[in-house]
């Protein structure tokens, strides 16, 4: 009896490109080179930010340009975050180990970093309270 096989002669499965591990010569130096990238960004974006903040208002801090500086300081971080996940994806695919421990790293501390100017953005802006507009009820007396 003859059997038809419906699988292709040789190879019957198919592989991603990168099949092995990224040489650890490699992998170390870029990830390093990633996180002291990121740290360095961070850094002259907060340095920077302020700087331009301090040159728009003649060198005067006033309580707007403060907040517009904590806000602009938040969505730098927040961009930033996203994109040491986008490159903690990429050394995932890569199959770099020591490149996503230190990008997971990174991020880790971004959003540390982000959870607390966002905390301390927010204590500093209370929401205003909402006026009461319902029955005035006194003591033994009925609502009115």
């Amino acid at each position: 009896m003859i059997t038809l096989s419906t699988r292709p002669a040789g190879k019957t499965r198919r592989r991603w490109p990168l099949v092995g591990r990224a040489p650890l010569a490699v992998d170390v130096p870029f990830g390093i080179l990633l996180s002291v990238l990121e740290a360095a960004i961070y850094v002259w974006q907060l340095v920077f930010l302020r700087l331009d903040m301090l040159q728009t208002n003649d060198f005067q801090v006033t309580d707007s340009s403060a907040d517009a500086y904590a806000l602009a300081s938040l969505a730098w971080t927040h961009r930033l975050l996203l994109l040491a996940l986008a490159v903690t994806v990429l050394a995932a695919v890569a199959r770099a180990p020591w490149s996503l421990v230190l990008q997971l790293t990174a991020v880790m501390a971004l959003g540390a970093l982000l959870s607390l100017a966002q905390n301390h953005y927010d204590r500093a802006h209370p929401p205003k309270p909402v006026p009461y507009t319902g029955p005035v009820c006194y003591s033994g007396s009925r609502c009115s």
